[in-house]
């Protein structure tokens, strides 16, 4: 190493020379901490005031370390027992705070609770170190000690876990951030690659802070409002002017209450409130659903003075958005935030450049948001106000009822439609089932009739058999008596002249027609109960 750099490691790390190094170090800070106040005030954005947190408590640790030099300077405070372990403390926590202040410029609870995480973990480790080195024998320098690589090591995996989410990220200003971080670990590494210099201060990383601190002044100006605007672009003259609702605008808001198509009361609402609070783009989407999107229903563009069509948005691209959708309160984002939502909507809606957004939420009388409205405004250099917001919040009270008499009326007339329909389907069965009674009706007078026909030629057929079986009676009788006349008066004429075997043959004729006439007698009473049996079936 040079004698020149040596020289001013030197001053840097012995007093009174070291006050040096702790006042560039503080001037930075408060300097990059004003503008962050100023930037919060004229805009108080969640951002703004991320930025000036972080910032006051990063002065506040320097503001500690020059404390702690002046006391050891005077001899108050040992410099050889306690500064060497607060020193690396407070550029561990002053790493971790100034990671992120560039990586998570907007609000993100993972981010937080890492960056708390960290900030505990390097304040415990502080802890075990000074209770380590308070107990050595203090014959060598901190800087020959085991701490005063692990601190140098740190220091490395901290940065290095800085750049990765600065690049994953990358957000407004990430290459200065980039660049910031990569001053710091250009004197870490040097510290840890170079041999250990005598003392008990890091010369070198204190060296790499003088020349990153600095750069702490971009953090308010990472995106300047001036950049967003074109030369030329038409300004409003006043904050009064341009806050002038239409009340016939109004009006026609309120009698909404006459459309009865979703889609008519999507796009009555997004034109009604673009031209109350002359905003140029007016978008009414639903909360986020179970797979983290969501559903822009409508858009109006009041420049063009047209409507767009709906798209669908994932919850991780418009972070701030979702958030505050399901939070249920109202968010402001100046066209020189640094969220990810205006990048994502600027290209979503193919805008040529960001603009100031306004949005709230739409909810029920209970607080669960089934709704949102968001306004953009990329024509006019001045950013919604309080005023804005507060009116926008009332509209979306109306907007509320007039949704919500839209879902009853929607739900009625689905009930209604839902009923109609049973009502058809049951008409439908009963005419089915009329026609079928017809049909079955024909089908039965058409077997009746065939029954009575076939009855009819039964009963016929069963009176003339018995009219047959009545004359064969009759004829058989009157043989009969023929034959029995005949045998009286020849009985003694049979005995006398025929032959037994002629007498036999006589015999078995008369017994032959004996058993006929039996046989058409039960024929007979057989045919009386089929005609009684018939006839009591037509009584029936």
């Amino acid at each position: 190493m040079s004698a020149f750099f040596q020289q001013i490691i030197t001053i840097i790390t012995t007093p009174p020379g070291n006050l040096a190094y702790h006042l560039v170090l503080a001037f930075s800070v408060m300097g990059a901490s004003v503008s962050a106040l100023a930037f919060w005030r004229a805009t108080e954005l969640p951002q703004a005031r991320r930025m000036s947190l972080g910032l006051g408590l990063l002065l506040l640790l320097r503001v500690v370390a020059f404390l702690a030099a002046g006391l050891a300077w005077q001899g108050i405070v040992d410099d050889h027992l306690y500064l060497p372990p607060l020193d690396r403390a407070l550029t561990l926590l002053s790493l971790v705070l100034i990671i992120w202040l560039w990586a998570f410029p907007a609000p993100s609870r993972l981010a937080d609770a890492a960056t708390a995480l960290l900030a505990l973990l390097a304040i415990v480790l502080s802890g075990l170190a000074l209770a380590w080195w308070s107990r050595q024998e203090l014959s060598f320098s901190f800087n020959a000690s085991p701490l005063a690589r692990l601190g140098e090591a740190a220091s490395l995996a901290l940065l290095l876990l800085g750049s990765i989410a600065l690049v994953a990220g990358r957000p407004a200003g990430w290459p200065a951030g980039l660049w910031t971080l990569g001053i710091f670990s250009a004197g870490h590494i040097a510290g840890l690659l170079l041999p250990p210099a005598e003392g008990d201060y890091a010369g070198l990383a204190r060296l790499a802070q003088m020349a990153a601190y600095p750069l702490l002044f971009l953090l308010p100006h990472r995106s300047p409002p001036s950049a967003l605007f074109e030369p030329g672009t038409p300004s409003i003259p006043s904050e009064a002017a341009r806050f002038e609702p239409d009340r016939n605008l109004l009006q026609a808001f309120l009698a909404l209450g006459t459309e009865t198509d979703p889609e008519q009361v999507c796009q009555a609402i997004t034109r009604t409130v673009a031209h109350t609070l002359q905003a140029d783009l007016c978008l009414l989407l639903s909360p986020p659903d179970d797979t983290g999107q969501l559903t822009v229903q409508c858009a109006y563009d009041l420049g063009q003075q047209d409507y767009r069509r709906g798209f669908i948005l994932k919850s991780r691209q418009v972070p701030a958005v979702s958030a505050a959708i399901q939070q249920g309160r109202p968010l402001r984002l100046p066209a020189s935030s640094t969220s990810a939502d205006l990048i994502n909507l600027q290209k979503a809606l193919g805008l040529e450049r960001a603009g100031h957004l306004m949005a709230a939420p739409v909810t029920s009388p209970s607080g669960e948001p089934f709704s949102a409205v968001v306004l953009i405004s990329f024509s006019s250099r001045y950013g919604w106000t309080i005023d804005d917001q507060f009116f926008l919040v009332k509209v979306t009270q109306a907007v509320a009822h007039l949704l919500q008499r839209h879902q009853v009326l929607a739900d009625l007339q689905t009930e209604v439609n839902r009923d109609r329909q049973s009502l058809e389907s049951l008409q439908l069965e009963l005419e089915q089932l009329r026609r079928e009674n017809e049909v079955l009706r024909i089908r039965l007078e058409s077997m009746q009739g065939a029954n009575s026909q076939a009855q009819v030629s039964s009963l016929a057929a069963l009176i003339s058999a018995h009219e047959e079986a009545q004359e064969v009676i009759a004829r058989l009788q009157a043989e009969n008596d023929r034959l029995q006349r005949q045998r009286q008066p020849g009985k003694n004429l049979l005995s006398r002249e025929t032959t037994p075997g002629e007498a036999g043959d006589i015999e078995a004729e008369l017994q032959f027609a004996l058993e006929e006439i039996a046989r058409l007698k039960n024929a007979l009473a057989e045919a009386n109960q089929k005609i009684l049996a018939q006839s009591d079936e037509d009584d029936r």
